[in-house]
């Protein structure tokens, strides 16, 4: 059975027992049962740090258009002299 993975917590240069360094990778899973991850522990955890992405994560909520639609009526807000906020 394939072991579980951890996940790199930082980018860093680790040394194993022989004295070889490795470079790790944030967010870069590895074998919970690596010889340099049982060596390191403390820069691996079993979450990752950061998620790729290809768009920006979705707040859920309704996303307003920058630009009105042909016919689309919009209502806004004009300041006055005096500062007072009149809708028109």
């Amino acid at each position: 059975m394939p072991s579980r993975l951890v996940f790199a917590t930082q980018n860093a240069r680790l040394i194993n027992e022989e004295g070889l360094s490795y470079n790790i990778v944030q967010s870069e899973p590895w074998p919970e049962d690596d010889p340099l991850v049982l060596r390191h522990p403390s820069f691996f955890t079993d979450y990752p740090v950061a998620l790729k992405r290809t768009a920006p994560e979705s707040s859920g909520g309704v996303v307003e258009r920058a630009t009105r639609a042909p016919g689309e009526k919009r209502a806004y807000h004009r300041h006055s002299e005096d500062g007072a906020s009149k809708r028109w």
